[in-house]
């Protein structure tokens, strides 16, 4: 497992590779903005040094977020600070949601084809985000910050389709630093599961990722989703640690 300084590291490039509208740095704590499009890019992340009062830092959050119409929702790891902020939030009738997995692999020692399949672009298409769009029944009220914040990613993408005939099968995201290359958006269409186009479009994106130099693999899981832990721990990919939001007791 991470320590605390590895989560620290790994996060920040989670902010670089998601990253929000807005960014306000509060007293170590970062507060990002999106127009509500998905909890990590709308969320107080507190995993830097605080010396504010606690009450004061919450209430600030809260005046933020509610002048732009987005819930106060916090974003935590190990690595928060403080260090009983869990519980502090609990306390306040925060309510805690799932634990997602991040996990990582090294990608070193094994190489990674590209497959057959594979149509990629370095920048978001109509087709890609066409597809996606279909494959996970995407709200349309959320096509337009989708669009700006994928439009916003200043890190290297490939975005990735797997086309089967005329039809996409899969569709993903890579997002490259250089060091790490994260994987985004893996969806399969529901009647082509279980054929390998999962594993198929993962590797492709861990080859075409391992081509710009990156040495580490990582994505976000959800821990019930054992169709998803299975194909990731083919590919070497562990648990490197968890996090979870707390949202303030009027969104129970």
């Amino acid at each position: 497992m991470y320590t605390p300084a590895q989560i620290r590291a790994l996060e920040t490039f989670y902010f670089k590779a998601w990253e929000a509208f807005e960014t306000i740095d509060y007293d170590g704590w970062h507060l990002h903005f999106a127009d509500g499009y998905t909890r990590r890019a709308n969320s107080i992340n507190p995993i830097y040094g605080s010396s504010l009062p606690l009450d004061e830092k919450i209430t600030h959050c809260i005046t933020e977020f509610t002048r732009r119409e987005i819930a106060p929702v916090f974003k935590l790891t190990d690595a928060a600070i403080p260090n009983d902020l869990d519980a502090q939030l609990d306390q306040r009738g925060y309510t805690k949601g799932t634990i997602v997995s991040i996990q990582t692999a090294d990608m070193r020692p094994r190489p990674f084809a590209w497959s057959d399949l594979a149509v990629s672009n370095n920048t978001l298409t109509d087709a890609w985000l066409d597809d996606f769009c279909r494959l996970n029944i995407v709200d349309e009220k959320q096509l337009s910050p989708m669009r700006r914040l994928l439009h916003g990613i200043t890190l290297e993408t490939c975005y990735l389709r797997l086309i089967d005939g005329r039809e996409t099968v899969a569709v993903g995201l890579g997002v490259c630093d250089g060091h790490h290359v994260g994987l985004f958006d893996i969806v399969t269409a529901m009647t082509h599961r279980r054929k390998g186009h999962g594993y198929a479009l993962v590797e492709s994106l861990l080859h075409w990722g391992k081509s710009l130099g990156a040495t580490t693999g990582t994505l976000q899981v959800v821990h019930d989703n054992t169709p998803a832990l299975t194909l990731y721990d083919r590919f070497g990919f562990e648990e490197a640690y968890t996090y979870w939001y707390r949202s303030p007791p009027e969104m129970r």
